[in-house]
C-alpha cells in the first residue's frame, strides 16, 4: 500500500478526459460540497469520499453508496472547518483503503 497525495486544482483547460483517467486512480478523494465531487463516479470501487459538508447542505452519500463507495464526511459550519476532525477522518479512510488493498491480495491467492 502505497500513499501518493495529489492537490488537484481545478482548471477549465483540463479536458473531461484528463480529470476521469485522474481520478480513475484515485482511492481517497476529499473535498468541499460541490459538483466536483461527481468524479467519485470514476473512482474504483470500495474506494473513499470525503466530504466536507457545510450545514444545511444535502449531501453526495447517495451518489457515492451508488457507486460502491465508502462515505464519510466532516461538518463545516459558517465557513469553519475543524481540521483535526479532517485529519481523523482521512486517518480512518487511510485504513479503509489499506484493508481494501489487503482483502483484495488475500482473495486474489
Amino acid at each position: 500500500f502505497a500513499l501518493h497525495v495529489v492537490d488537484m486544482v481545478t482548471d477549465e483547460l483540463q479536458s473531461l478526459t484528463s480529470q476521469i483517467l485522474f481520478t480513475q486512480n484515485c482511492n481517497i478523494m476529499i473535498g468541499p460540497h460541490g459538483a466536483g465531487l461527481t468524479h467519485c463516479l470514476w473512482m474504483p470501487t470500495e474506494s473513499v469520499l470525503i466530504e466536507i459538508l457545510p450545514r444545511g447542505f444535502g449531501s453526495y452519500r447517495t451518489l457515492a453508496r451508488g457507486a460502491g463507495h465508502q462515505y464519510l464526511y466532516v461538518p463545516a459550519s459558517r465557513g469553519t472547518v475543524n481540521w483535526d476532525m479532517v485529519r481523523d477522518v482521512l486517518d480512518a479512510s487511510l485504513h479503509l483503503v489499506a484493508n481494501m488493498d489487503n482483502r483484495r491480495s488475500f482473495d486474489g491467492l
